[in-house]
Formats: C-alpha cells, sequence, structure tokens
C-alpha cells in the first residue's frame, strides 16, 4: 500500500510566508490545517513584486510579478477593457497567464498536485489552459463580485463587478468543492451559479489568532501618543482595503469637531495610507481638523497593534459592503472593549450581535452619537466573557467544529 500522501496546491493572490491582512491570515491558517491533518500542501502567491521587496514577506515558490512584465499586462487589458487593469490582482494574474515563463513554472505545480485549491477567484485568470485540474476547490473569503461592485474606483465599477463574477462562475461551475466563510455566501453561491452538491460545501466561519504585546510595544506607541497629545482614542485597523475607508468616511468623514481636546481616533494599518493619499489631493477645509483629530499609524507590528488595543476606549468597524466576513470583528470580540459597527462588519458574528459592549450604527447620525457616548464612559466594555469568546473565535477552536467537513471533502475527492 502506498504511503504517498495527498498533495494539496494553494493558489493565492497574495503571500503567506508573513500574514498580516485577514486574507492572508485566513489562508495561513487553512495551509497549517492541511498540513496538522496529514497532507502535503504547497502555496502559490501570485502578486506584484513591488507590493512586497522584502524576501520574508515571499514564499519560495510564489510568482512574485516583476514590473516590466505587470505593467505589459496592464497595457493589455486596458487595451482590452478599461476598468480591470485598474486592479493588481487582476493585473499579476493575466500577467502570469501571458509570460511563458511564469506560466511554465504554474503549470508544473498545478501538474504535479492532486488538488488544487483557489483562495480568492482572480488566480484563476493565470490558470494555463493546457493544463486540467481534475479535483478543484474554492475557498473565499469575500463574494469577490459584490465586493467589487460596492468600490467606487476609477474605471467602470460595473464592468469590474461582472468580469469578476464571471471568474467566479466559471470557478463554482467546475469546483468540486467550495469553502465558505458564512453561510450567506455558500447560499449565494448555491442559488447564483447552480452550485448544488451540498456535501461539498463547507462552512469555515473567520477567526483570529491570540496577539501578545510587549513592554517595548507599549512604550513605543505611549510615546507616539504623548507626542501627539493623545489622552483618550478609539481605535480603527484595517488594511488598505478601499470599501473600508469608503464606509470610514461615509460614516464619519472630515467633521471632527465634536470630539473633545485630547480625545482621538487612531487610525492603524495600510488603510491610513489611503486617508493621506485622500488629504493630499483634498482642498477642504475641513482637511485641517481631521489632521487634528486622527493619528495615523501605517506601519505597526502586532505587539504595536495589541498595545494600541490595550490603551483604546473602544474599537470601531464601519464596514458597509461586500460579503464575506471581517477578520478584525474577531480581533474586536476577543479584546473585551467596547465595539461601535455597522450590521454588515457582524456578518458571520450573528450570535455576538447582542453582547453588552456590542453598539451597532448604521447611519453617519448613529455611528458619531455612539462615539460621542464612548468618550463620556457610556458605553461599557465586557471583559467578563473575553476567555468563552476567545476559545470560540481563535483558529484552533474554528477547525475543532468545522474542520471534519473540510477533511471530508478533501478526502472525498480521491477516495
Amino acid at each position: 500500500m502506498s504511503s504517498r500522501k495527498t498533495q494539496i496546491l494553494m493558489i493565492g493572490s497574495y503571500p503567506i510566508a508573513n500574514p498580516i491582512h485577514g486574507g492572508q491570515r485566513r489562508a495561513f491558517a487553512i495551509y497549517n490545517f492541511y498540513i496538522k491533518s496529514g497532507f502535503e500542501v504547497k502555496y502559490i502567491g501570485i502578486y506584484r513584486a513591488a507590493h512586497y521587496r522584502d524576501n520574508k514577506d515571499r514564499g519560495k515558490d510564489d510568482l512574485a510579478v516583476a514590473d516590466g512584465i505587470f505593467y505589459k499586462a496592464k497595457q493589455q487589458l486596458r487595451n482590452l477593457k478599461k476598468g480591470i487593469d485598474e486592479y493588481d490582482d487582476i493585473i499579476s494574474a493575466t500577467a502570469v497567464s501571458t509570460n511563458k515563463e511564469l506560466s511554465n513554472e504554474l503549470s508544473s505545480q498545478i501538474s504535479k498536485a492532486d488538488i488544487v485549491q483557489i483562495e480568492q477567484p482572480y488566480c484563476y485568470i493565470a490558470f494555463p489552459k493546457k493544463v486540467t485540474v481534475s479535483k478543484l476547490i474554492y475557498s473565499s473569503h469575500n463574494v469577490e463580485s459584490k465586493l467589487r461592485a460596492s468600490e467606487s474606483l476609477e474605471g467602470d465599477t460595473e464592468l469590474v463587478a461582472k468580469y469578476v463574477g464571471s471568474l467566479e462562475e466559471g470557478i463554482v461551475r467546475k469546483a468540486n468543492g467550495i469553502i465558505v466563510c458564512t453561510k450567506e455566501d455558500g447560499k449565494y453561491y448555491q442559488d447564483k451559479y447552480n452550485f448544488d452538491n451540498r456535501n461539498n460545501l463547507a462552512l469555515l466561519p473567520n477567526a483570529t489568532s491570540l496577539k501578545k504585546t510587549n513592554n517595548r510595544a507599549r512604550r513605543k506607541i505611549n510615546n507616539l501618543l504623548t507626542k501627539r497629545g493623545v489622552e483618550n482614542y478609539i481605535l480603527f485597523i484595517s488594511s488598505a482595503h478601499k470599501p473600508n475607508f469608503d464606509a470610514f468616511m461615509n460614516l464619519i468623514g472630515y467633521g471632527l469637531g465634536f470630539l473633545s481636546p485630547g480625545n482621538f481616533i487612531v487610525m492603524a494599518g495600510e488603510v491610513s495610507l489611503l486617508l493621506n493619499q485622500e488629504l493630499e489631493n483634498n482642498k477642504d477645509p475641513l482637511v485641517t481638523c481631521i489632521l487634528q483629530k486622527i493619528l495615523l499609524v501605517s506601519k505597526a507590528n502586532d505587539a504595536e497593534l495589541q498595545a494600541f488595543i490595550e490603551k483604546a476606549k473602544g474599537i470601531i468597524l464601519p464596514i458597509i459592503g461586500g460579503g464575506g466576513s471581517n477578520l478584525k470583528t474577531a480581533e474586536a470580540l476577543i479584546s473585551g472593549k467596547s465595539i461601535i459597527a455597522t450590521s454588515n462588519a457582524f456578518r458571520g458574528y450573528d450570535g455576538y450581535i447582542q453582547n453588552k459592549n456590542v453598539y451597532i450604527a448604521n447611519t453617519k447620525k448613529e455611528f458619531i452619537d455612539k462615539i460621542k457616548q464612548l468618550f463620556n464612559k457610556n458605553l461599557p466594555d465586557d471583559e467578563g466573557s473575553k476567555l468563552q469568546i476567545t476559545k470560540e473565535l481563535i483558529w484552533e477552536g474554528r477547525f475543532a467544529e468545522y474542520g471534519d467537513k473540510i477533511n471530508s471533502i478533501i478526502l472525498r475527492q480521491i477516495s
């Protein structure tokens, strides 16, 4: 009897060597789960090399697209359909499909795998037509076509959403199994694309990993807060995800004159880079106000982010559109801090929406009113249930509850 392990090839739109944002962390968690389950696993990230310059951020098997190849693919897309050439995930995958060396490397890796799992639909563009994938698993933390439809980048939003929807449909119709992070996403694939194999649809709700801080990180952020005169603050952490930034501007925006002296919003993560871009191009006099009341922290490691969470009055989750669920919601719940969030931010976390420290606000007035109450100490935290929530919302707990179904789908493909 052969002792050869089943070989799973995961392909994503980002590296997971040094996972930072939610998509990376989810893919990394699944990758480790497969290894612990006894499978042989390889991960390939397809992305623009310029976005991950440090070698520690790249995996050894990744296909990092150099700028020369990237811009050639971008021009090809622009000539084809203006709009889709604004998305680096689409450009990078197109670059792999049109570059002989990169395409041959991907073909070689796919041909060795028993099962190929796609994280996000964009990688499907890169699949060489001459290579047949016998077993295909689709895993996505968002319904990307719905997310793209909610964005406001340059170009034709409707065209982009339609294009991404065609990718999703192609994958779903060929998929032997699908892993989703919310029941709503699973139902969407079933209803929209007629995925009727319910036995091969697995739910894996989003989760997080426990993070620790240290005295060095605490000293660093304390010095930063003191330098800016920050006495109290609420925290908004996000990657450079345009819909989250747009939601922040819609629900809070420039008008921060309601914040008392010493009260701030700390915007941490690469979302702060988007605000910097916005401010550079905006002549509105209210820009002066936002600069006086928001502390921008574009670069912070996990220990520093945890130190920010420790001292925060609360955490805000201004999320309006899209599908899937948000890892930042899990992290906020685990913190035990007061949370001001939209209903959309709690997709996939419905069971926690009634927690005493969760405050739902879906309009600008509601959001700002809740922020005022939080600074006035009228919104309590919830340290009491923190331990139980932590057990439920870390990846170990998620895989303990949902891992058997995922493994059964994988084993069914090779039986």
